[in-house]
């Protein structure tokens, strides 16, 4: 899974040409949201946060055992900022 601005949408499908693609979704930015569809109806949507940690947890846990487990749980508490872009570069 990837995701792209939908102005890129076109060059990226042709760069992946032969290879099975489809847009499965998208991101509400002002909400903060992701929403997972399959057109036209709505089969899955969740709060980013919680997406976000979910697909974080595991990487969490390794860091807690490998490094500090303080700086560990900072970094990992760092996803429930809502204001926090995160690594998203802002054009």
């Amino acid at each position: 899974m990837i995701q792209i601005r939908a102005s890129d949408r076109r060059r990226v499908f042709e760069r992946l040409a032969g290879i099975p693609a489809q847009v499965i979704g998208s991101a509400e930015r002002a909400r903060r949201d992701c929403a997972w569809c399959a057109t036209p109806s709505l089969m899955f949507a969740a709060p980013r946060v919680e997406l976000e940690r979910t697909w974080s947890e595991v990487s969490f846990r390794m860091q807690q055992l490998r490094d500090d487990p303080g700086c560990a749980q900072e970094e990992f508490d760092r996803i429930l900022d809502r204001e926090d872009p995160g690594l998203c570069s802002r054009r």
